[in-house]
């Protein structure tokens, strides 16, 4: 006899297969699109998940549940001193520098929209066609594809971050998207504030994967279960993301 626990592994592994196959042929379509103007820039722009604010210009975020705000900035090497401010919704946007067909640079932006005219696409073909070529490109590239679709949310989102944390050609782009793995399980444990503290805690602590694998799926203190998450986001080994895969399977 099958037992329960097979038998949802294997709906799982289907299920899995399926989206997988799902989003491959949203990124073709999507590519076959954008590799058309072989030279030059195509931009698009898609809605973003609630809570995702940007200056449009360089700063891009996502307001945090429990206050602040969480920031990635893609295109600048120091945050200006007043990006939280600064961070109001709006959609994402997304500049494709193109060379011979191929994605060459990646610059996003989200927020209030500039004048210059985008395509307009869903956030499930965006998502999928970003997280292909975060799959494929070498650093600045891969890393320029990752920040949009840390502005989106779903199932599709986060496997597709799964797998290029487990497989993508750039060591950068695994490290990216573990370390949003590990903030968004983080993210489904309630009755914590932002557990930064708890984070420099544990961080001072030399603490290691052992240790944080303990405390995320047995402390019963919510702000280092957190804290204890983001660092294994950090890590990114192979059990931090069978455990974020785990976390996120039963938060859906």
């Amino acid at each position: 006899m099958l037992k329960i626990s097979h038998l949802r592994a294997a709906v799982a592994l289907l299920w899995g297969l399926a989206t997988a196959d799902a989003t491959a042929a949203e990124a073709q379509t999507l590519a076959r699109q954008v590799a058309a103007n072989r030279d030059g820039t195509v931009l698009i722009h898609f809605d973003a998940a609630p809570g995702a604010c940007g200056d449009g210009r360089a700063v891009i975020g996502r307001r945090l549940a429990g206050g602040g705000v969480a920031l990635f900035v893609p295109n600048l090497t120091h945050l200006p001193h007043d990006a939280e401010a600064a961070c109001t919704p709006g959609p994402v946007r997304v500049a494709l520098g193109m060379a011979g067909g191929r994605v060459a640079s990646v610059r996003a932006t989200a927020g209030p929209a500039p004048g210059a005219a985008a395509v307009a696409v869903s956030p499930a073909d965006a998502s999928a066609f970003l997280l292909d070529v975060a799959m494929r490109s070498d650093g600045q590239v891969a890393r320029g594809a990752l920040v949009p679709v840390f502005l989106l949310d779903g199932e599709p989102v986060w496997r597709g971050l799964l797998r290029v944390a487990r497989s993508a050609r750039a060591q950068e782009a695994r490290s990216m998207a573990a370390k949003e793995l590990g903030r968004r399980a983080a993210a489904t444990i309630r009755g914590a504030e932002r557990g930064d503290r708890a984070d420099t805690e544990l961080s001072r602590k030399n603490g290691g994967e052992e240790e944080w694998l303990a405390i995320a799926t047995r402390d019963g203190n919510p702000a280092r279960r957190r804290a204890a998450l983001q660092l294994l986001g950090k890590e990114g080994t192979p059990r931090a993301l069978d455990l974020f895969e785990s976390i996120l399977s039963r938060a859906r």
